[in-house]
């Protein structure tokens, strides 16, 4: 009392509501091992964060009007339309490729689902490069009017080119023989990492095709846009745990396990469950994080990136979330995760 701290938290807006983690399953209880560079966690961490606002989505009067430009860009006509304009969600079934559109009128998420494979002949090789295929899916995400604020800018990129053999999509490191490239974008907002339940996913992902010169939807054939803006302007701070604290948790086994990248993933088919013995943290930093459902706030989290090893297979990259807002802070103590499977 006689010595306050200077600068202290401003935790304006209350308790918060506990994060939503995604867990992806694994078999065993994993034993986990500091592996930083000099053995020790890192110093010099902030003992306060800021917490950020979403701002709610914007109700407008011509949201069926815009859904229709956005599937027009995306080369579906009104033809393809298998749903009114009167709805929440918007839908369109493409004559040509029997892919599925659907745009939500109050969020704006758009979702288009192709098959590939069935559309293999449409896919020309050798057109596409991992530089070109990130720049086209900006362009994209720019058109669609998700791509405003400037924390994508500030922040990276991954993409990874595809193939078609008979009946699967192979990763390929070989432009000439790349059909298309898959594409994932995230933001930072001050240096800071914005994460998703997967880290290895953007909120903002698309499947880049051979761009014709007319609107198709071979063009773009799969999309995931969930867009919520953030405010930027700092109002709130929260106190955080310490590094040592979040360490001692996710060794206990506290933490989830958000992401889990065997040596010979392919990043085109989903997860199966996973055999882990031994996790090996590398890196330990702070971000912040986001999902594709609509949250009030975005808060801090601790990330501890390493690898994993099991008796049997040749191991992989693995990331461990733990919230980072001390527990006072937070409406509920217990971490709140659903698994994947």
């Amino acid at each position: 009392m006689l010595f306050p701290p200077r600068n202290p938290p401003k935790p304006l807006y209350g308790k918060l509501e506990p994060l939503e983690f995604v867990e992806k399953p694994v078999e065993g209880t994993p034993k986990y091992i500091l592996n930083t560079k000099d053995g020790k966690l890192p110093r010099g961490l902030p003992n306060k964060m800021t917490v950020y606002k979403f701002k709610p989505p914007q109700f407008s009067y011509e949201a069926g009007k815009t859904a229709r430009k956005d599937a027009a860009f995306l080369g579906f006509s009104d033809s393809d339309l298998i749903t009114d304009l009167k709805g929440t969600s918007y839908k369109w079934r493409s004559l040509k490729t029997a892919g599925i559109l659907e745009i939500y009128r109050d969020t704006k998420e758009i979702l288009l689902i192709t098959n590939l494979v069935s559309n293999n002949l449409y896919l020309p090789k050798g057109y596409i490069t991992k530089a070109d295929a990130i720049e086209d899916a900006k362009n994209l995400f720019r058109a669609l009017g998700r791509f405003d604020d400037s924390l994508y800018p500030a922040g990276y990129s991954v993409a990874y080119l595809g193939r078609i053999q008979g009946n699967k999509i192979l990763e390929t490191q070989n432009p000439s023989e790349a059909q298309f490239a898959q594409v994932h974008l995230f933001r930072n907002i001050e240096n800071y990492k914005i994460l998703g339940p997967d880290p290895r996913k953007g909120l903002l992902s698309a499947t880049v095709g051979y761009l014709q010169k007319e609107a198709s939807p071979l063009n773009y054939p799969t999309i995931e846009a969930y867009y919520w803006e953030i405010d930027a302007t700092p109002e709130a701070s929260y106190p955080i745990i310490s590094v040592e604290q979040a360490w001692n948790a996710v060794a206990q086994g506290k933490g989830v396990i958000s992401n889990v990248t065997p040596k010979e993933f392919n990043p085109y088919e989903g997860y199966g469950s996973t055999r882990i013995d031994e996790i090996l943290i590398n890196n330990i930093y702070l971000a912040y994080y986001e999902t594709p459902k609509q949250q009030t706030y975005m808060q801090p989290i601790y990330v501890f990136d390493g690898n994993f090893r099991s008796s049997g297979t040749q191991g992989g990259a693995t990331t461990v979330y733990f919230p980072a807002v001390t527990g006072e802070w937070v409406n509920a103590v217990a971490i709140e995760a659903q698994s994947q499977e």
